[in-house]
């Protein structure tokens, strides 16, 4: 679930690449890094630091250390790889080889690295990373080196290059790659998993970015979205935009980038992301009304857990004719406690970013709004604050059904003994949690509100349902498994 950025212009983007890799933020706190190229001068420059963008890489450095035409940045939010600092700076990405010139950074999760790592091993192709953009990179260049015999890399080599990794690639991926004397490269995985959106600006520079609020910031308007199974190319000294399809798309969109990931005022895959949450909000008055009138009767206000969920529990407040309000003051600088990468670190951002705002639920029920419950982190501390300041009581409301089986696919939740769900039924989460009441929405009513210019059956389910669009590798599971009891 990082956040990635890809621009090309004739002018200096450093500045526009910043800016915009900004925007993706809360994409990934772990680290951010940017690589950037001078058509003109044949210059690369690579920057990257570990933490929030503004912590490590601050806006004089870019101007100081960063120039170029071409460039590439990511946030990364890890879902594999070791926590300590320097093990963090190994892993941050963009990565580059400079034999042969690839640079690259990527959205998403492979699920068979470990076969593929130990492949490229056997051929001497040494890794130095845990992070799987490296892997990509490293294979991507292998296949274009075996096409081309190590001659001219041409258009019609690296799109049979991309076709190839495909082919060995399971899992997800949307890639932005810059090929030094060659061009710019992006392409997604067949399912479109994870967001890629295409910009374009008044005097012909094309952005890619993981959500289209990224390139809307800095001046450009929306194109569209790199398929899945698509790969575009732009030629070194041109800003024209080659897209072909390598192999059948498959669409099976992550709906968690809807119910919480992704910016309210992002479109993604013809998604209009507040839309969305509005939907969720819709079917989940229609469920609460059929299955839960004496509650309904009961909650006297609506409010959200800030921020993600605000669109849900707005519309839900509408429909249930309730007030809608705020019961908390969230610490802006705190970040995203789901993202953090230990369990530790979660429960310290939750306790420090929610202050309550007592007047508001001081003896009254309130119908607390999630996006969705995964560890019940922030849900059994959200309870106590509300308890402790005199609500009389708390009804939980879940954006998202009950997250009962683990992502292999880009989210950060990768065995179930993490999760909450797979572990308690809704009672004994209620318990757990101390609320008075505790609803999830429904998968058909999460199926409903995804509905719209794409079709219901367009997603990835597999975090609720146990469904997923590319099976999980018993050699992931394994190493995820591991990783987790050591860290």
């Amino acid at each position: 679930m990082c956040g990635i950025i890809g621009l090309v212009s004739r002018t200096d983007i450093s500045g526009d690449l910043y800016n915009g890799l900004l925007e993706l933020q809360h994409r990934g706190q772990d680290s951010a890094g940017f690589f950037t190229y001078d058509t003109l001068k044949k210059e690369s420059y690579l920057l990257k630091g570990i933490g929030l963008i503004q912590e490590e890489i601050k806006p004089k450095r870019i101007l100081e250390e960063l120039e170029g035409d071409w460039g590439i940045a990511q946030v990364r939010y890890p879902t594999i790889g070791r926590t300590s600092e320097v093990e963090r700076r190994r892993d941050a990405q963009p990565t580059y080889a400079s034999t042969p010139g690839f640079a690259m950074a990527h959205n998403g999760n492979i699920a068979n690295i470990v076969e593929i790592r130990e492949e490229l091993i056997q051929k001497r192709r040494y890794i130095e990373s845990e992070c799987d953009v490296e892997i990509i990179n490293l294979l991507l260049a292998e296949e274009v080196s075996r096409i081309t015999d190590s001659k001219e890399i041409t258009r019609e080599s690296l799109f049979e290059g991309v076709r190839r990794v495909m082919q060995k690639l399971q899992g997800s991926y949307s890639v932005i790659s810059i090929i030094r004397d060659v061009g710019f490269l992006a392409f997604r995985d067949p399912h479109a998993i994870r967001p890629l959106v295409v910009g374009v600006k008044t005097d012909g520079s094309i952005g890619f970015a993981s959500e289209s609020v990224a390139l809307e910031k800095i001046g450009y308007r929306l194109f569209g979205d790199i398929k899945g199974g698509y790969v575009a190319f732009i030629p070194e000294g041109t800003l024209e935009m080659h897209l072909e399809r390598l192999v059948e798309e498959k669409p099976a969109y992550c709906m968690f980038e809807r119910v919480y990931f992704s910016r309210p005022s992002s479109v993604i895959d013809k998604d209009n992301v507040y839309i969305k949450r509005l939907n969720l909000g819709r079917e989940l008055a229609f469920e609460m009304q059929e299955k839960y009138p004496d509650i309904v009767d009961r909650i006297d206000r609506i409010a959200p857990v800030p921020d993600t969920p605000r669109p849900i529990a707005l519309n839900l407040a509408r429909k249930l004719g309730k007030d809608f309000i705020e019961v908390f003051d969230k610490n802006r600088y705190s970040g995203r406690s789901f993202i953090k990468p230990d369990q530790k670190q979660r429960k310290a951002t939750v306790m420090n970013k929610l202050s309550p705002i007592i007047d508001e639920i001081h003896g009254h029920s309130i119908g607390i709004v999630d996006d969705s419950i995964i560890r019940g982190n922030t849900s059994k501390v959200v309870v106590d604050i509300l308890k402790k300041a005199g609500a009389k009581e708390v009804h939980y409301i879940s954006g998202c059904p009950q997250n009962k089986y683990p992502c292999h696919l880009g989210i950060d939740m990768p065995t179930h003994e993490e999760l909450i769900a797979h572990n308690m039924d809704v009672e004994e989460i209620r318990e757990y949690i101390g609320a008075d009441s505790l609803i999830y929405i429904s998968i058909d009513g999460l199926k409903r509100a995804m509905a719209g210019k794409n079709r219901s059956q367009d997603y990835c389910y597999g975090c609720v349902c146990g469904e997923y669009p590319v099976p999980p590798c018993e050699s992931y599971k394994k190493a995820r498994i591991k990783e987790r009891a050591t860290s």
